[in-house]
């Protein structure tokens, strides 16, 4: 045989796949091979174990009852059972957990179907300072952990190392392009009962995409998360700040510490503390500058006193029909476009309807000892109450006392 016919079995190359083995060999023809390996150059390899062992030049691990590789597309395909469930541990995605996996290097995509699970760490911004440089304790940490449970599917799309179309594989040699293999995860959508532990924030919700950077350290174990959106059926828990928020959609960008909320027909997006609750089609939470802005119209409603078992029934509602900010660091709210406030204290309401209403909250100095604790914990709205509200344009009041508690 010429040394120069690579189908050879005495030739051996770097991209040759060696197989050995103890017992048999059996080598028979397949009158009716599956459209994975129809071509005469195809090669579908399949190992079969309890559990096989599979390491990529990569550093990939993969443990599964059964893990086959097709020539064709460079495709990878593990199979599980409810028993003995796919293990993948990889350096840029953490370790993951499901029932099937598929990866297709050629079209630079791949599945896991679930139930399943990934975890991992999502590395924060490398240029976020802590508090200051002698706060070693409140230091901004390199990564923290998340953990994303799923019961229908992940699909995942991959960068590939070279995007240039002449490094693309040959037509009859897909094995040929190895220089565009994929380098790393480009995202991961899951579906079906999301459920994530990331920190201090536990979410439910239908569906999430976890969209990473390109450029991520080579080398670098984390998750290079750049952006987190979810939908459908979304609650969550800040645990640390006592907020819970319902939502249709949420996008989530961790290197800013930006969150945006978006409500759907009739149901608005919701941030709910002890002591008030704000309500709006688009609200959007920046962490760092430590304001909220409702784009659209809301509400917001304020408990006066909620630890006053004397006087339960104090509540302020405020609503609205062009935008709301608020900063927290200036303890300000601007409430525009048609405004309206009703304040209700037993048996009294208050009404007041105007075109801008600008609130001022301070600190409630017999609260202060109560919210130490909580406010060393990042929560800087605790133990606020409402100061003085002003409202302009054309201004009406009405107050009301009544002579019965159900306001009748």
């Amino acid at each position: 045989v010429p040394e120069e016919d690579t189908r050879s079995l005495a030739t051996f190359t770097d991209e040759d796949v060696v197989i050995t083995w103890k017992g048999r060999l059996v080598v028979s023809p397949l009158s009716d091979p599956p459209k994975e390996i129809a071509g005469p150059d195809d090669i579908r390899v399949s190992v079969r174990g309890v559990p096989t062992k599979i390491r990529t030049e990569n550093g990939e691990t993969i443990d599964a009852p059964e893990v086959s590789f097709f020539s064709q597309n460079s495709r990878l395909l593990a199979k599980g059972t409810p028993d003995s469930p796919v293990h993948v541990n990889a350096p840029d995605m953490g370790k993951l957990l499901g029932q099937e996996l598929s990866i297709d290097q050629l079209n630079a995509n791949g599945y896991v179907l679930g139930p399943g699970q990934l975890t991992g760490q999502i590395k924060q911004d490398p240029e976020d300072p802590p508090a200051s440089s002698s706060d070693t304790q409140n230091a901004t940490p390199d990564s923290r952990p998340i953990s994303v449970a799923f019961d229908d599917r992940l699909d995942l799309d991959f960068y590939l190392k070279d995007k240039d179309a002449s490094a693309a594989p040959e037509p009859d040699n897909p094995m040929s392009g190895g220089d565009s293999r994929i380098k790393g995860v480009k995202s991961a959508a899951f579906t079906g009962n999301v459920r994530v532990d990331y920190t201090d924030l536990d979410m439910t919700a239908d569906s999430l995409t976890l969209a990473m950077l390109e450029d991520a350290p080579e080398g670098d174990d984390k998750l290079a998360v750049s952006a987190l959106d979810a939908e459908g059926n979304i609650r969550a828990d800040v645990i640390d700040q006592d907020v819970k928020i319902e939502a249709h959609r949420l996008h989530a960008e961790p290197a800013k510490d930006q969150l945006e909320l978006f409500g759907k027909q009739g149901a608005p997006a919701l941030v709910i503390r002890p002591d008030a609750t704000l309500a709006g089609d688009h609200i959007v939470m920046d962490q760092q500058a430590r304001t909220v802005t409702v784009m659209g119209p809301g509400w917001f409603d304020v408990i006066q006193d909620p630890d006053d078992p004397g006087n339960p029934g104090s509540t302020i509602r405020v609503t609205w029909a062009t935008r709301m900010d608020y900063d927290d660091a200036q303890g300000t709210a601007k409430f525009l476009g048609d405004v309206r406030t009703l304040s209700t204290d037993g048996t009294d309401t208050n009404e007041l309807m105007g075109d801008q209403l600008d609130m001022v909250f301070v600190i409630d100095e017999s609260a202060n000892d109560e919210s130490a604790d909580s406010n060393s914990r990042g929560d800087r709205t605790a133990g606020r109450r409402l100061a003085t509200a002003h409202m302009t344009g054309t201004v009406r009041f009405r107050a009301r006392s009544y002579a019965t508690p159900n306001h009748q």
